[in-house]
């Protein structure tokens, strides 16, 4: 008996490993670019699942899923902030009201921007290095010991564009060079919210004073207080409050524009019937020219008085343009590049500005907590900010800072 119990035993974990091993022959398919990829939950659902056992298709599933990275590439697209800000454009251009290539632009634009305005990119002369931050492939230390010169800018470029490569910040005596918006301890605070990670054991780290968070190991950090305003850092790589918000504008201006000037949906009825008056009009008009009796001109004339007025009344039924569908129809071929470039304005604008207002905000915060900072970082030497503020006998920082 027990030998019947493990030889039916046996006979039940091959018939279960046999229908997994079916399953996953049918379900794993190699791709056209070469990769294998998971069929399962698609087009073998149905047959897969009639002619092996629901645990059986389960298990192979699961094993398919793993050997194909099925679960793991779907995550790997929302760990790279690159790839998400392109996948937020391919979603965002086709409902812009652009033509496919325009389309296709904001599609690129679109994360280009979000990394531009957050401080990623710079100017594309130095190989988009940003303002404040070493290069990437710089000249020996002999020609400039900072680091901030770009040996070349499109091996620079190829190396953050294609690569993904960043670098580090300047000591703050470069930086304020590039940066002088920037005050000494919101510097001093990046450094270390930079390289901030939670404690072992933990997951998440929360600095009130510094008003940031490290989370994952580091992956993700957010911080208050950003170099240019609140950002969120996903793998190193600043998102900033005043890019969404800029793109956003942008994106919204495109959109609310294109809207305006297209133009208006008219019924295919009214327009067939305009269509039909006006050939009757016509018609009319020249029977009334052929015809020589008295009588018949006088009833042709009837009908075509009949006719004009309907004709007119119809073609009220038809909008007349607005000055947005004007001006897009006086613009042409020329309509979608004016509108990238509207869009583009309006998400420097808005993001300039919500900076402006967060650097603000910033020192009046430092002015109110650290006055003799403000004062330096305000008017650089202490003779400047004794002249700025009318007190030319003081003689310290602290007998200032009750002015600043």
């Amino acid at each position: 008996m027990n030998f019947n119990y493990l030889t039916n035993g046996v006979e039940r974990v091959k018939r279960f490993a046999g229908e997994v091993t079916t399953a996953l022959q049918a379900g794993i398919d190699r791709a056209p670019w070469g990769q294998y990829v998971s069929s399962f939950g698609t087009k073998y659902e149905d047959p897969l699942t009639q002619t092996v056992g629901k645990s059986a298709y389960k298990t192979a599933e699961a094993a398919a899923d793993f050997l194909t990275d099925k679960t793991r590439r779907t995550v790997w697209a929302y760990t790279n902030p690159w790839r998400m800000a392109g996948m937020a454009g391919q979603k965002i251009a086709p409902k812009l009201g652009l033509n496919t290539a325009a389309a296709a632009t904001a599609a690129f634009g679109i994360p280009a921007m979000v990394h531009t305005l957050s401080g990623s990119s710079g100017n594309i002369t130095e190989g988009l290095r940003p303002a404040g931050y070493k290069a990437v492939y710089p000249v020996s230390k002999e020609e400039d010991p900072t680091g901030r010169t770009v040996k070349s800018a499109p091996v620079e470029l190829a190396m953050r564009y294609g690569l993904g490569q960043r670098s580090q910040l300047l000591p703050y005596q470069e930086f304020k060079k590039e940066r002088p918006d920037v005050m000494p301890s919101t510097y001093s605070q990046y450094r270390r919210y930079q390289s901030m990670k939670p404690e072992p054991g933990q997951l998440l780290k929360v600095d009130p004073e510094g008003q940031s968070f490290s989370a994952l190991g580091g992956t993700i950090r957010g911080s208050a207080r950003g170099l240019n305003d609140p950002e969120v850092r996903i793998k190193g790589v600043p998102i900033t409050a005043s890019s969404v918000l800029g793109t956003a504008a942008g994106a919204g201006t495109i959109r609310g524009l294109s809207k305006a000037m297209a133009p208006s949906k008219i019924d295919p009825k009214v327009t067939q019937a305009v269509q039909d008056l006006m050939f009757r009009k016509r018609d009319l008009e020249s029977e009334l020219k052929r015809t020589t009796s008295s009588q018949f001109k006088e009833e042709i004339q009837k009908e075509l008085g009949r006719t004009a007025q309907e004709y007119s009344e119809t073609l009220k039924n038809i909008p007349k343009p607005n000055i947005a569908q004007k001006v897009g129809e006086a613009l042409g071929d020329f309509k979608d590049p004016v509108l990238l470039a509207t869009g583009a304005a309006a998400a420097l604008g808005t993001a300039a500005v919500t900076r402006k207002l967060m650097q603000k905000a910033q020192e009046r915060r430092v002015k109110k907590e650290d006055p003799v900072e403000y004062l330096k970082y305000k008017h650089g030497d202490f003779a400047t900010a004794a002249q700025s503020l009318n007190q030319p006998q003081a003689r310290s920082w602290q007998e200032l800072s009750q002015y600043a």
